[in-house]
């Protein structure tokens, strides 16, 4: 094999290597971020159960209009991040099969490489 080929194919490994680290960089970041947005909704959901006792207050209509209040804004911000939750998990499948023809190019650059050092080798014995 020739100098400038075995440049060529590790200059090629350097570049396979880097988009796989960025691939799988993406993936992390997006499993992270719906990790993230489930424990906010695991958070809001315990907090839901939080309810406003009208006989602690004098005004137990204030306290029943704000625990109707409550009650609202938190099964709208359930939606808004049970929303987020199904893009994000979407996005992780759509970057599932990318990911894998980056793994694989790169894997397949490994083994010509070792395939060329291995013949390399063979040819000086």
């Amino acid at each position: 094999m020739a100098a400038n080929d075995r440049l060529s194919l590790a200059a090629l490994g350097q570049v396979t290597a880097l988009m796989r680290a960025a691939a799988e960089g993406r993936l992390a970041a997006l499993r992270a971020r719906a990790q993230q947005t489930e424990a906010q909704r695991r958070a809001l959901d315990s907090a839901a159960k939080q309810v406003f006792d009208p006989a602690a207050s004098a005004d137990s209509g204030a306290v029943e209009q704000a625990s109707l209040h409550w009650q609202r804004w938190v099964e709208q911000r359930r939606r808004a991040l049970l929303s987020e939750e199904s893009k994000l998990h979407a996005e992780i499948q759509n970057q599932l099969p990318h990911l894998a023809i980056v793994v694989g190019r790169d894997e397949t650059v490994a083994r010509l490489g070792a395939d060329a050092v291995a013949r390399q080798r063979r040819e000086k014995d």
